[in-house]
């Protein structure tokens, strides 16, 4: 789940609909008061968000 004010976005991430690509590209797009919940633990480390 991403919570970003800057943008007024919410993004809750659903299965098997590319939400990890989704959530790895609002990600970037989020300042220090945001909420982005951790991806979770079935991803594992080979998703990382691009800089």
């Amino acid at each position: 789940m991403i919570v970003c004010h800057r943008h007024r976005l919410i993004f809750i991430k659903t299965r098997k609909t590319a939400g990890s690509s989704i959530e790895i590209a609002l990600s970037s797009l989020c300042d220090a008061g945001d909420i982005v919940w951790p991806f979770a633990d079935c991803v594992g480390n080979s998703r990382l968000p691009r800089g």
